[in-house]
C-alpha cells in the first residue's frame, strides 16, 4: 500500500513538472517569457521607483541614516561632488589608488561626513584575527549613473563600481600592501569627513551588447546609502550633476 502511495505521488509530481516545462517552452517560443526577479530584486526595483518618481530622492546636504545587519546605525551627508578629467588633477597621490590602476578616464569625488550614531566601541586588535568584521564598509555608499539608475528601478541589481580610492582606509600593513582598503572606524558620536572616489569605467561588450556600468556621466549621478537588503535600508541621494553641464560642483 505504501509502494503504490509513492508511485502515485512521484506521478503526480512528474506531471507538475511537464507541466510547468511545458508553459515555460510555450512562453519562451512565443516571446512572452521574461526572466523573473528574485524577491529581494524586486522590492529593491520598487524602492528605486518610489525614490524617484514620489519625490523620496535626497539632496546633497541631506543627512541619511541607515542600519547595518549588526545594529549599527550610521549617519552620512554629502556635502562636496567633484568631477576631474584626469585623476591627475584631483591632487590623490598615485601610490593612494591600490589595489588597482587607474584608467585615463574622468574621476568623481564625493566628500562625505560619516558619524556613528550607535554602535559598538573599537574593540583591541587580535594580530591576524582581527578580521575587520566590525568596522564600517564605504561601499555601502555606492555611485550610479543615470544609466545604473534606470537599471535599479527596472531589476533592482545594478552593477556595483569599484572604488578607486577611500581617504579613511587603514594605514599600508607590511610588504607595502594594504588590507581591507574599504573598511574604517569610527567610535559612537565620532564623526569624520571622507573622501570616496570612483573612476569611469572603459566599456565592456559581451556578445556585441554593451554591459550597463558606470562607464559614462550622462543622464546625472546619484549615490545610494545603505544596505543592499530586502527591505532597503537606506535611501538615495540625487548628486545634481551631469558631466555635459560642467565639470565640477
Amino acid at each position: 500500500m505504501k509502494a503504490r502511495k509513492k508511485c502515485a505521488l512521484a506521478g503526480v509530481l512528474a506531471a507538475l513538472l511537464l507541466f510547468t516545462s511545458c508553459d515555460t517552452i510555450n512562453a519562451y517560443l512565443s516571446g512572452e517569457q521574461q526572466t523573473p526577479q528574485e524577491p529581494a530584486e524586486a522590492q529593491r526595483a520598487e524602492y528605486a521607483k518610489k525614490a524617484t518618481e514620489e519625490g523620496g530622492m535626497k539632496k546633497i546636504g541631506d543627512t541619511v541614516e541607515c542600519e547595518d545587519l549588526g545594529g549599527v546605525i550610521m549617519a552620512y551627508t554629502v556635502q562636496k561632488v567633484e568631477i576631474f578629467d584626469d585623476y591627475r588633477d584631483s591632487g590623490i597621490p598615485e601610490e593612494e589608488l591600490e589595489p588597482r590602476e587607474p584608467n585615463d578616464n574622468p574621476i568623481v569625488v564625493v566628500e562625505v561626513k560619516a558619524k556613528k550614531v550607535s554602535g559598538p566601541e573599537k574593540r583591541e586588535t587580535n594580530g591576524a584575527e582581527d578580521k575587520f568584521d566590525d568596522y564600517q564598509h564605504i561601499n555601502n555608499i555606492r555611485i550610479l549613473n543615470g544609466d545604473l539608475m534606470e537599471e535599479e528601478k527596472k531589476t533592482g541589481s545594478a552593477l556595483i563600481p569599484n572604488v578607486l580610492y577611500f581617504s579613511g582606509h587603514p594605514p599600508v600593513e607590511e610588504g607595502g600592501f594594504r588590507q581591507n582598503h574599504c573598511r574604517f572606524w569610527l567610535d559612537p558620536g565620532e564623526e569624520e569627513v571622507f573622501q570616496v572616489v570612483w573612476q569611469v569605467a572603459d566599456p565592456v561588450f559581451e556578445h556585441g551588447k554593451r554591459m550597463i556600468a558606470f562607464d559614462n556621466l550622462n543622464g546625472g549621478l546619484y549615490l545610494y546609502i545603505g544596505m543592499d537588503s530586502s527591505p532597503p535600508r537606506g535611501a538615495y541621494v540625487d548628486l545634481e550633476m551631469n558631466v555635459e553641464e560642467g565639470k565640477s560642483k
